[in-house]
């Protein structure tokens, strides 16, 4: 995810795209301000961040279960997942 949003950041780093208006600075996303390299890398990188969230998501799912009663140990309070329970909140079993 990390080398995604690098390599998304890349050409703005290189070339920010600034236009100089009377007493400021505007910045264009316009297209025709793009070269061919740098859309090829953004929409690499957008895949790249895309594929690590969703392998980071299928991994938390695969291997952070409840070995009783298969559920993943959520916290509403927290708004997501729990880091390092120590018990099942479904059915209290001990997770190691």
């Amino acid at each position: 995810m990390v080398l995604g949003v690098i390599g998304f950041s890349i050409p703005f780093w290189l070339n920010p795209h600034t236009k100089k208006l009377p007493g400021r600075f505007s910045y264009t996303l316009d297209l025709r301000d793009e070269f061919g390299w740098e859309l090829a890398l953004g929409f690499t990188s957008f895949v790249i961040a895309g594929a690590g969230v969703v392998g980071t998501t299928l991994g938390v799912k695969a291997h952070y279960r409840c070995p009783r009663c298969e559920s993943l140990p959520m916290s509403l309070r927290a708004g997501g997942l729990l880091l390092f329970p120590t018990s099942c909140p479904e059915c209290g079993a001990r997770l190691s």
